[in-house]
């Protein structure tokens, strides 16, 4: 957080690091990625038996179309989005479509349902951005 004006404001890294809290506990598990596209790729798993896979974009310029195999035994998928107008914002950053408030509350809107094809799961990330897939069964 920032203050200014004696205002508090949340920076960047603070949305970061909700996006990890998103994601666990659990035990991390491995996961492979197979693109060209400068994405990285994180995999946790918790006692309740949720997959959470956090997603990161790198690339400036580039969406990555992702398809998430061996996620076969789940059977519904729910994404929450980080995103911002740039990779150097200070503004207008939001996770799971809200930003955080000056009080460093924070709530979620729904995730968005991620379309099923098959025994894989696919979605869009827009460039410079990240996101956490959570797969029940």
């Amino acid at each position: 957080f920032c203050i200014s004006d004696g205002h508090y404001s949340p920076q960047p890294l603070y949305y970061g690091m909700l996006l990890f809290h998103a994601a666990t506990p659990g035990r991390l598990v491995p996961v492979t990625v197979r693109t060209r596209a400068n994405l990285t790729a994180y995999g946790v798993l918790a006692g309740n038996g949720v997959l959470h896979l956090v997603l990161i974009n790198k690339d400036s310029l580039e969406a990555a179309n992702v398809q998430i195999a061996g996620v076969a035994a789940y059977h519904h998928a729910g994404v929450l989005r980080l995103t911002g107008p740039a990779l150097t914002a200070r503004a207008g950053i939001t996770f799971g479509g809200r930003s955080i408030s000056p009080d460093g509350s924070w709530t979620p809107s729904s995730a968005q349902q991620v379309a099923r094809k098959g025994n894989s799961y696919e979605l869009r990330l827009p460039a410079d951005s990240a996101a956490v897939v959570d797969f029940q069964k």
